[in-house]
This record gives C-alpha cells, structure tokens and sequence, in this order.
C-alpha cells in the first residue's frame, strides 16, 4: 500500500504496521481497523478491515470487566459464558433488555451489545467478540421463551430479529414501557431516562450516550452505563402495569404489543426508496421525467450506499438528489450550474449520474409516470382544505386525550396526522388508519368519526 509495509503475524500478538514518512501513506493506513474475533477463550484471529468512516486503528484483545465480574454482571464473549446466561435466566418469566449499536455514518444500525436484566441476574452479550452464529444461538436460547421489557422497541426489536435470524422472530410476549406510558398518560413518546427519573425517582447518568460502541475494549464506564438502564426496567414494568390495571388499560397494552409482534420487518424495495425522499413534494406538478429522474438517482445511490457501507445520505443528500431531478439534464454545465451540488460527488460519479438522468428521461419517453403517493398529487385547493380540515380534527383528538388521560401519540401515531384531513376530504381511506381500530375506534367520539368519513 504505497510503499509501506503491513507485517502481520498469526501468533496472538497485535499486527505491527511500519510507516513511511509520507502523510498520504500515514492517512490511508490510519483507515485500516483491527477487528479481534474471539470464537473460544484459547483461539485467536486478527482480522484486518477498511472502514472508511473511521480514522482510528482499532484493537481487539482479550478484556474482562472486572466491575463487572465483581458486580456479577456475565459479560459474554464466548460460548461457554452463553450458557451460563441461559442458566442464570432459566427461573426468570420476564427480562429487561436493551441494546446499544452504531448507525450513523453506517448504512444500517449495527448491533454492538445486548443488555438483560433478570430478577438477580445481569449478563451483556457482546455481538462483535460472539460473531453471528453464537449471537443467533444466544437470542432464540435466552429469549424465546420469556416476556422481554423494552423501550421504544423499533430498532431494538429490529436488531434482535436479525441477530436471531429471522425477520418474524418474537419473543414469548413484549412490554414497551414507553408505549405502556403513553397509554396510562405518563408523558408522550417520553425517553426512559425521563420515565425512570419520574416513576422510580432515579437520576440516570447519561455521560456514555455518546459513546462509540464499535470501538474495543469497551471501557468500564461505558460497561457500566450500558447495563445501567437495564437495572430498571422490571421495576418500570411492575409500577407501569399496575397502572394499566387501574386505569383498566391491560387490554390496550396487549391488543398493541400483539400488533407490533405480528408486523414482520418491512424490507423496502430500492425500486420504491425514492417515495421516502424528504421533500418529495417539490416534484408534486412535475413531468414525469423529473420523477423517473429521481428513482433512478436513488436506485444507484441506495446500491452505492451499501457497496460502501455508509449511509445513503453521505453518497448523495436528498435535497441535491431532488435538484438534479428537476434539472432534467445530464449536460455538464447544467449539473454545474446546480447549487446544491457536492463537487467530491460531482467529479467522482459524474458517470453514474449522468447515466440515471439519461435512463429517467428514457423510462419517461417510454411511458413510466412514476406515481407520487396520493396525500402528494393535490391541487393547491385540496391541500389547503385538507391542512385545515386536519388541524381541525387533530385538535379534537388532542380534546379526547386530555380527557381520558391518554398521550396523543398513543391514539393517533405521527405517521396518520398527515393523513387526517386527506381521510376528511375523501383523498385516502380512513378505514386504514389505526385510529379506526380496536381501542382507538371505541374511544374516538362520533363527530370525529363523522369527519373521517367513517360513517
């Protein structure tokens, strides 16, 4: 690599890497990570990576908390030490979990550790010494059987399936304290610090939440935060399910936890990733070229995103993405002319996007309209009607919440706001939304039924 030698042995000992006096060969070998894989407590490998997101060289080497062994906390990067976890956790019914991982610059989050929290037991699952095969071995060996306790499942959820193995893995039965909270209406969409602090009374540090898991050995500090949260959640679940029980709310919770374990992980096309683009309003009246423009944009940059690793907002922003689109050029002084142009993306790929606007162009001449979402495709008129309409009804819900001691969030999720007056002005199915279902349905007065067109 540019005149510089790379030594590696196989014995135990850590690579030795000899540097040239160039600050070229310094800053490119300053990219290399040094990934220790420990599958037994007497083998070994040292595995070298690029990951050019990170400018640190990274070691691995064998690391035990002795916190934590003295606290009794089983940290986990062996087999054997898996099952130990499954023997501490055999008498426990319920666990507290949680999960610590990076994502950001990374194309997807990637899971770095597992926190549990039993009656008497702790134990962290450290995901990059167990490798995914143990990994696997340890969710669906420790966790199928029992009811785990999470907060603001979505990505932790997320990550436990695909250690697991599958995208419908389920543990026996969920909790989300977070969601149990919003329901008995201990705050909205509240962090479990906050909800620890007002239902136990505890102040959690939070020094560590900005830590970079992916680097080892992980220190004491961050051991001890990490595990931190979990100590808690047993606690949470007991206190907030006696308030589910008074308010006569068991129900609810059990009705929205089973919805939430029945949704498989939706994996979305990178043919359909250009409906997620923020802002794609802006191409609302537009040609259709200037749509097939920006499918097309996004198909390459979702796949550079993940030959790469990194997420697909560093390859190209969506704002840029937007106004190559609308520029419905591929001639280079057009693209230059363009002010939210990055000039590194530019010069690098000039090819490949000059190759996706000449194939927009071409999918359009072809016929290709590429449909906007229906909530997009409305005349000036409409969209005024149904702002209005939707602020209207959304301020009704907001009375009903108050009344009955619910967060809004909880009745009406962030995702349907936006959909409250496209349902008013008969723009999109309301029987679709949530609040036309189960508890929601049956608290919701009849005038705001009657707005929806439910009736």
């Amino acid at each position: 690599m540019l005149g510089s030698r790379l030594l590696l042995s196989t014995r135990s000992t850590p690579p030795r890497l000899v540097l040239g006096a160039s600050s070229c060969q310094s800053h490119c070998l300053c990219s290399l990570h040094r990934r220790y894989l420990s599958s037994s407590a007497d083998e070994k490998t040292w595995k070298l990576s690029v990951d050019p997101m990170r400018s640190l060289f990274v070691k691995h080497k064998k690391h035990q908390s002795s916190l934590l062994h003295e606290k009794g906390i089983v940290y986990a990067k062996a087999f054997d030490q898996i099952e130990a976890c499954v023997n501490s956790f055999a008498k426990d019914d319920v666990l507290g979990v949680d999960t610590e991982f990076n994502s950001f610059p990374a194309y997807s989050e990637q899971l770095q550790l597992v926190q549990i929290g039993g009656q008497d037991s702790s134990a962290c699952l450290d995901a990059q010494y167990l490798g995914n095969e143990m990994m696997k071995s340890a969710v669906n060996s420790i966790f199928s059987d029992k009811t785990i306790i999470l907060h603001s499942y979505s990505v932790d959820l997320k990550l436990l399936r695909k250690a697991a193995g599958s995208s419908t893995w389920r543990p026996k039965e969920l909790f989300d304290t977070q969601i149990a909270a919003n329901l008995v209406g201990v705050g909205s969409s509240i962090s479990l610090g906050n909800l620890i602090e007002v239902e136990l009374g505890v102040h959690l540090d939070k020094s560590q939440s900005l830590s970079d898991w992916r680097l080892r050995p992980l220190t004491d500090a961050q051991l001890m935060y990490a595990m931190d949260d979990i100590n808690y959640l047993i606690p949470l679940y007991e206190s907030l399910s006696a308030k589910l029980r008074e308010k006569g709310r068991e129900e609810w919770m059990k009705e929205e936890m089973e919805s939430i374990l029945n949704e498989n992980d939706q994996v979305v096309e990178d043919s359909d990733q250009w409906l997620r683009l923020r802002r794609l309003g802006q191409l609302n009246g537009a040609d259709p070229a200037s749509r097939c423009i920006a499918k097309r944009l996004t198909e390459w940059r979702e796949n550079e995103a993940r030959r790469r690793g990194v997420s697909p907002q560093i390859i190209v922003k969506d704002e840029t993405l937007l106004s190559i689109s609308k520029g419905k050029s591929s001639s280079l002084p057009v693209l230059q002319s363009l002010q939210a142009i990055n000039w590194s993306l530019f010069y690098h790929n000039i090819e490949s996007l000059q190759a996706c606007i000449d194939q927009g162009i071409e999918d359009a001449k072809n016929g290709d309209v590429c449909q906007l979402p229906c909530e997009m495709e409305l005349t000036p008129r409409e969209n005024y009607m149904a702002e209005v309409v939707g602020t209207k009804l959304l301020g009704k819900i907001a009375e009903v919440c108050e009344e009955e001691g619910v967060a809004l969030s909880a009745l009406c999720p962030w995702e349907e706001r936006r959909l409250l007056g496209l349902c008013a002005i008969g723009k999109y199915d309301a029987t679709s939304l949530k609040l036309a279902k189960g508890w929601r349905s049956s608290l919701v007065g009849g005038e705001i039924t009657r707005m929806l067109n439910l009736t």
